[in-house]
Parts: C-alpha cells; sequence; structure tokens
C-alpha cells in the first residue's frame, strides 16, 4: 500500500471514530435532562433522513454511483436495522454512556457466536484475538459502571 493510500485509510479511520463519538455524545446529551428529547424512534428517523440526503449529495458529487437492488430482499434487513438503531437509541436514553459502549461492543462476539452455533462459520485466530482484546480494553475502561438495572440491562442487551 502506498504511503498516500495508507494516510488516506488512517485519516477516514479517525474520521469514523470522532464522528461515531460525536454522534453518541450528542444522542446522549438530546436525551439528557437539558433537553430532555425521550422519543428514540423518532431520533432513529432524524438519523436515517439526514444520513438519505448526505449519501443522496455525495452520489450527486460524484462520490459514488448508486447501485439498484430488487427491494424485496432487503426489506428484512431495512427493518432489522431499523430496530437495531431503534434498539440501541433506547438503550442510550435509559443507560449511561459507558454501559451503551459495553452492549454495542459485545454486539460483534454475541454475532460471531451466532454464526458459530447457526451456520458453523467460524473466524480466525486472528479475528477472535483482536475481538477479545476489543472486549478486555472496553471492560477495563468501563469496570467502574454501577448504576445498571435490570431494565435497563435488557433493553441495552436488546
Amino acid at each position: 500500500m502506498a504511503a498516500s493510500a495508507a494516510m488516506k485509510v488512517v485519516f477516514f479511520a479517525l474520521l469514523n471514530i470522532f464522528s461515531v463519538v460525536l454522534i453518541v455524545s450528542m444522542n446522549k446529551t438530546i436525551f439528557g435532562d437539558t433537553i430532555n428529547f425521550k422519543f428514540p424512534t423518532s431520533l432513529v428517523a432524524i438519523h436515517s433522513i439526514v444520513t438519505w440526503f448526505g449519501l443522496k449529495c455525495a452520489s450527486l458529487a460524484g462520490g459514488f454511483t448508486p447501485k439498484s437492488f430488487d427491494h424485496k430482499p432487503l426489506i428484512l434487513m431495512a427493518l432489522s436495522f431499523a430496530a437495531y438503531n431503534v434498539a440501541s437509541q433506547a438503550n442510550l436514553n435509559l443507560n449511561t454512556i459507558g454501559f451503551y459502549q459495553i452492549s454495542k461492543i459485545l454486539v460483534t462476539p454475541a454475532v460471531m457466536l451466532m454464526q458459530f452455533f447457526l451456520f458453523g462459520m467460524g473466524t480466525t485466530l486472528e479475528v477472535k484475538a483482536c475481538v477479545l482484546l476489543m472486549c478486555v480494553g472496553v471492560g477495563l475502561a468501563t469496570v467502574s459502571e454501577l448504576s445498571i438495572t435490570v431494565v435497563r440491562f435488557v433493553v441495552g442487551m436488546a
């Protein structure tokens, strides 16, 4: 990989991290006592509209070429994605950012386990080591997370 291509990857990785932290912080502020917006489903709709608009602008500017798909097979995936986002926003609404981050990180090993037990699909030792390291890091960073209740835990694991 050329140096400029590597710098581009690093730039976009850092941009992704920055944008995720910014979005989570803004969402928590929106759900907090200052604004007190308690409608996670509406927030998901707002995020979806802004994402659609941004992608439409990017495609019109030549950033990518939209592809055409048969919509029927994608409906279940789209509904699953929407439900996941609503559950994620409800999790953030009810829980602290620390527990929210823990529950989001635990999605990856949960999907790995489901793929293994439901479809017999495994991963490489390197992937397992990376996921383990990621889980340990999040666990260490949020070890003081004590403000969890049964309801908040169930919503966080949804």
